[in-house]
């Protein structure tokens, strides 16, 4: 016959170790639990990143776009026709601000752009 302290003992033994932590003190499964939890909280932090640069973009395009706009009516203030296309003879204003924008995630109409000089341009006479 068996010993029945040995007996008892090894059914001490498993069930020990089915229920002792591992040695780095995690139990099965406790890390996909975790990364089940936090991605979503990632996923949304790295969605709204991705949202504030596209926003950025845009704001350093439209700004880039204006000074290109300004740049050129400081230079030929009368050539300006509110809404019409861009011509390099009448409306070099518009070409400036379309040039600018040109190949940028915005789409910046001819319609889109104003502009107003204080003092208003006067021709020389």
């Amino acid at each position: 016959m068996s010993n029945p302290t040995t007996r008892t003992r090894v059914r001490t033994v498993r069930d020990r170790a089915a229920t002792t932590p591992r040695p780095d003190g995690r139990t099965r499964g406790q890390a996909i639990v975790e990364l089940a939890l936090i991605m979503p909280i990632l996923f949304v932090l790295f969605a709204a990143g991705v949202d504030l640069a596209r926003l950025f973009h845009s704001q350093v395009a439209i700004e880039s776009a204006a000074r290109a706009g300004a740049l050129e009516a400081s230079t030929h203030p009368t050539s300006y026709v509110a809404g019409g296309t861009c011509n390099t003879s009448t409306n070099r204003v518009i070409c400036a601000v379309l040039a600018e924008s040109n190949g940028s995630a915005l789409t910046i109409a001819p319609a889109d752009i104003e502009m107003t000089c204080t003092p208003s341009p006067e021709p020389p006479g």
